[in-house]
């Protein structure tokens, strides 16, 4: 991110990884939409089924078709989890259901232990991807994650303790 030609801070996994204040464990699964979608590829009937048993609105019928799915279909709790994983993946709009964000739903109603996901590299490739559109697309989706990121790297430039 830049000010005045001054590189305020680099956005880059390790940033993240220090943003999100986690350890970097080799058991972690680097999250991308191909990830997901391979997970998706994998699942059985009855894993989806018990997908959308949990997740559809109880009067919505069980789709008989392949993703994507309209967003409405799906309960409140689940539109709000479908909208952050849409932004984390970079789309644009959480009004489709596609095969990822089912991958990504199914780790919720597994019995064995899911995968856990490092979010690192996708995050800071959306970062970057939006600040590189932000003049194009007048839309910054990361604002808070941003602000974060300032504060966490320009503790000095500020009169207040962090």
């Amino acid at each position: 991110m830049f000010q005045n030609n001054d590189i305020l801070f680099i956005i880059t996994t390790e940033s993240v990884s220090q943003m999100l204040q986690f350890q970097n464990f080799n058991s972690m699964q680097p999250l991308s939409v191909d990830s997901l979608m391979e997970i998706y590829k994998n699942l059985t009937f009855p894993q989806i089924t018990k997908i959308f048993k949990i997740f559809l609105l109880e009067d919505a019928q069980l789709p008989k078709k392949n993703p994507p799915y309209s967003s409405s279909m799906f309960t409140e709790m689940s539109k709000q989890l479908i909208s952050i994983i849409s932004c984390i993946l970079g789309y644009q709009s959480d009004q489709w259901v596609d095969d990822a964000i089912v991958g990504f739903l199914s780790i919720f109603t597994t019995d064995e232990k899911p995968p856990i996901f490092n979010y690192n590299e996708i995050i800071s490739e959306s970062i970057h991807d939006q600040f590189l559109n932000l003049f194009i697309e007048g839309t910054f989706r990361y604002a808070s994650v941003l602000v974060y990121l300032f504060l966490y790297h320009q503790p000095d430039s500020f009169s207040f303790s962090l």
